[in-house]
């Protein structure tokens, strides 16, 4: 080996020791700065869950007991003692799934006319369907509310459903058109030459393609409608069609009465946040692929 190869190494090697260890210190005070801040994050759903297994004596005692010492379920069983807590319950998932499934399936077949798809007046047709995002859910609740019970819609869980089902919201729309974008238009051309209809690319060779931003509106249109509120109260007035989101608001009434119904309160809380943490644990892979992917075309 000659002299100036060896010198050569002799540099480089202290250079790429330097470089490891500030990449080294610069996650380890990552991890230090991450470190309180994921503790304040979750130290609130701790909380919740540690008190709806807390005795009613122990709830609102001073100073808080932070672990629960004994641990019981009797604010679960006067949850479903005395409210309908199962059939609400059931109700939010029948509600959420139908829901999030036209969504999910008319966004896309929406964005991939706008994305692959030409027609006069596209690009206008595309601008007025994301104008919509700015009219608030509020301002549409009085017409939709006249619709319904024109058709006579009230007290069924059809205006909370069938609206997905025509176009899946402005805001999947364009999630999905942006990731439609970034799929080469070849495919599509390849296809159709080999005699493949409009729909049969969508089906079979776009589609496929979509799990990462399809994740994403999934997750979003389902928290969503597991934590709607307005759309419920206005059009259900049967108790047993309530979804969750508005029956537990009867247990929040209740808990006014003492820790025994606060308890119950936070057995409520911890059962309806628990389907959307297994949901976005399932999902979180393609989930974040979608979260970086989409908007990456700039066409």
């Amino acid at each position: 080996m000659s002299q100036s190869n060896a010198e050569a190494m002799g540099t480089a090697l202290p250079e790429e020791r330097k470089r490891t260890l500030k990449e080294r210190l610069f996650v380890l005070f990552t991890h230090i700065y991450l470190f309180p801040l994921a503790v304040v994050a979750v130290f609130p759903l701790y909380w919740l869950m540690s008190t709806s297994v807390k005795f009613r004596g122990n709830i609102l005692r001073f100073p808080p007991q932070w672990f629960p010492d004994p641990i019981t379920i009797e604010n679960y069983q006067r949850l479903f003692i005395t409210n309908p807590f199962e059939i609400w319950y059931f109700n939010s998932l029948v509600i959420t799934i139908s829901a999030t499934l036209g969504a999910t399936l008319s966004a896309s077949l929406v964005a991939f006319g706008f994305a692959r798809l030409h027609f006069v007046g596209r690009n206008v047709w595309f601008a007025v369907v994301l104008a919509t995002l700015m009219v608030p859910e509020s301002v549409l609740i009085i017409p939709r509310f006249a619709l319904m019970r024109f058709f006579g819609w009230i007290d069924t869980w059809i205006p909370l459903i069938l609206p997905f089902f025509l176009g899946g919201g402005a805001f999947n729309i364009f999630l999905l058109r942006q990731f439609f974008r970034t799929i080469p238009i070849e495919l599509d051309e390849a296809a159709k030459i080999d005699g493949a209809s409009n729909l049969r690319i969508f089906w079979q060779i776009l589609l496929p393609n979509l799990k990462p931003v399809l994740a994403v509106v999934v997750v979003f249109t389902a928290i969503f409608n597991w934590n709607s509120f307005m759309s419920p109260l206005v059009f259900i007035n049967t108790t047993e069609k309530l979804p969750v989101a508005v029956g537990i608001q009867m247990v929040l009434a209740g808990s006014q009465a003492g820790p025994g119904n606060t308890g119950a309160m936070m057995a409520a809380s911890t059962l309806i946040t628990i389907p959307v943490i297994m949901l976005f644990a399932f999902s979180q892979k393609y989930f974040m692929q979608g979260i970086v992917l989409t908007g990456l075309s700039g066409r």
